[in-house]
């Protein structure tokens, strides 16, 4: 089995470690070891988007990049 490989940390205004890691194809967010998403499941990613575009339902033919 391959090893998680950490690729970045950053402390956020709060104080706490954040992480980037990777293991084979795979991503992962977390703080405190506390994972906050990851590569495999999107759901967090999609229902962000939804509210992100909430406001294009008024218009005809909008376009995101």
């Amino acid at each position: 089995m391959k090893p998680r490989q950490k690729l970045a940390t950053e402390k956020t205004r709060g104080g706490k470690e954040m992480v980037l890691t990777s293991h084979d194809r795979d991503f992962s967010i977390s703080i405190d070891g506390v994972e906050l998403m990851n590569s495999r499941q999107h759901l967090s990613e999609e229902e962000l988007a939804k509210l992100g575009c909430l406001h294009l339902k008024r218009h005809d033919a909008p376009r995101v990049l």
